[in-house]
């Protein structure tokens, strides 16, 4: 399996399971090779490396983000720092190498989820 068929994995979990009280969207910026022009581009428009892979804007509360990374692999270090601004800035950053980690998370975060109970 690669990244790419985790983010679907982990994007048909997310559609199945939050409600609205919590919208969320990928982050569509990596894990593709970019033409030199395309990258440029999003260089230029403001697009930072580093930002996770997906983005939870809970009702009343913070953005919260996810890095989906695959087992055995870990964030790069402007990963790294950017996770760590973000937590500096009150958002909460995981990283998840399968769904059942994004449900633990989303458990432990008490982020609301249709048909499940909240930790």
């Amino acid at each position: 399996m690669s990244e790419t068929d985790l983010h679907i994995q982990v994007a048909g979990f997310l559609h199945s399971t939050l409600g609205p009280d919590c919208l969320w969207t990928s982050i569509g910026h990596g894990g593709f090779k970019l033409p030199i022009k395309v990258a440029v581009r999003l260089k230029a428009i403001g697009v930072r490396p580093g930002i996770p892979d997906i983005a939870f804007f809970p009702r009343n509360r913070p953005a919260h983000f996810i890095e989906l990374k695959m087992p055995g692999k870990y964030p790069e270090p402007h990963q790294r720092e950017l996770h760590a601004i973000l937590r500096g800035l009150g958002s909460p950053v995981a990283v998840c190498r399968s769904v059942d980690e994004v449900e633990g998370t989303l458990r432990a975060w008490m982020i609301p989820m249709r048909g499940r109970i909240a930790a």
